[in-house]
């Protein structure tokens, strides 16, 4: 279903609703997002799945710190990326020289959707090891893409400016990323609270972590 609404609004919608400026200015925004958010993650979002059996215990639910880690190294890079972003602006600026004054207009929204892109790909993740995907998928594929389209009809329509359009399209992905990450928080009673008495017996006796050439993390046992 996600797939034929994105289908649907690519190909037909959007360059309907916006001009073809316009459509790629969003598209920039979105595609820069995503890439920026999957090196800000450090390589967490794959990681969570090799490492997650040595801290789970699921029969007292008990996660032993785990989730400090999870979203604790990935804040780390979000900063610094935002760092990074934040102290050049005009090179991303001059980068885009045909229409700076779309490049000047996305780029504050580009910090907080790069953060909500994360979220976004953490929570995949995580549903996918707590086996509830479907809804993750449902929230991702037709709550974001649905939501994106009506803010497209509604520029369409003189409803919205084109700058309060972009800036939904972020507050799209906020909503639906945070909507998840409390839908799993509920569910599995996760927490943030570390454990490094527990941590620091994994380390000891399991395994060390490593960097591959790629900045994932390995593990060697």
């Amino acid at each position: 279903m996600g797939i034929v609404i994105g289908a649907i609004s690519m190909l037909y919608l959007f360059p309907k609703f916006f001009s073809p400026t316009e459509y790629g200015a969003q598209r920039l925004l979105i595609e820069l997002g995503a890439m920026v958010s999957g090196f800000a993650l450090l390589g967490v979002g794959q990681s969570i799945f090799r490492f997650h059996p040595y801290f789970f215990n699921i029969n007292e639910i008990a996660y032993n710190g785990f989730f400090f880690f999870v979203f604790g190294f990935p804040v780390v890079g979000l900063l610094f990326v935002s760092a990074i972003i934040h102290f050049n602006e005009a090179w991303f600026i001059s980068f885009v020289k045909v229409d700076a004054q779309y490049a000047k207009l996305i780029f504050p929204m580009l910090k907080w959707l790069i953060f909500a892109m994360a979220l976004q790909t953490l929570m995949d993740s995580i549903s996918s090891i707590f086996h509830r995907l479907s809804t993750q998928n449902f929230l991702k594929e037709i709550g974001v893409r649905l939501s994106i389209l009506a803010t497209g009809f509604a520029y369409y329509r003189g409803i919205i400016d084109f700058a309060t359009s972009c800036w939904l399209i972020v507050v799209s992905y906020s909503v639906f990323s945070s909507i998840s990450l409390l839908w799993i928080a509920i569910k599995e009673k996760i927490s943030l609270k570390p454990d490094f008495v527990f941590t620091d017996f994994i380390m000891d006796t399991k395994f060390s972590l490593t960097y591959d050439k790629d900045g994932i993390i390995n593990q060697s046992v």
